[in-house]
């Protein structure tokens, strides 16, 4: 399944790469953001495991408030276990926030699947169209 809009991801990777200097909005450029989210989710349950922890250690999520890192809720959602409920609902419920905002750092560590959609739907296009990056 095509996860991301290959033309439209390459097209901004030649235009913008290889330096990457601003934040840029790609609109419609998951196709299949459920995919992308199933994989994620699936990869958090094993990331957030405690068996896991004690062979790879805790999954870098960081939890950011309206202006900065929130150190609290971070320590919240990388020591409790994802249940494979709504991703959004889990993160409020867990950090205690509504406008939760969370970053996922090392996926690509996560799981094999996971690391293989993030190389065939993000990374190759964008060496393809502006080659390797700094």
């Amino acid at each position: 399944m095509t996860t991301i809009k290959n033309d439209a991801w390459s097209r901004f990777a030649q235009e913008h790469g290889p330096d990457f200097a601003t934040v840029e909005y790609i609109s419609s450029l998951v196709t299949a953001p459920e995919a992308i989210a199933g994989t994620i989710g699936h990869s958090l349950m094993n990331a957030t495991d405690p068996r896991v922890h004690e062979a790879i250690g805790l999954p870098r999520i960081r939890v950011f408030g309206p202006s900065q890192l929130d150190y609290e809720a971070s320590e919240a959602v990388v020591h409790s276990k994802y249940d494979g409920s709504n991703l959004v609902e889990w993160l409020q419920a867990v950090t205690g926030r509504k406008d939760v905002c969370a970053a996922f750092n090392g996926v690509e560590t996560w799981s094999s699947k996971i690391r293989s959609t993030i190389y065939r739907s993000i990374v190759e296009p964008m060496v393809t169209a502006c080659g390797v990056p700094p």
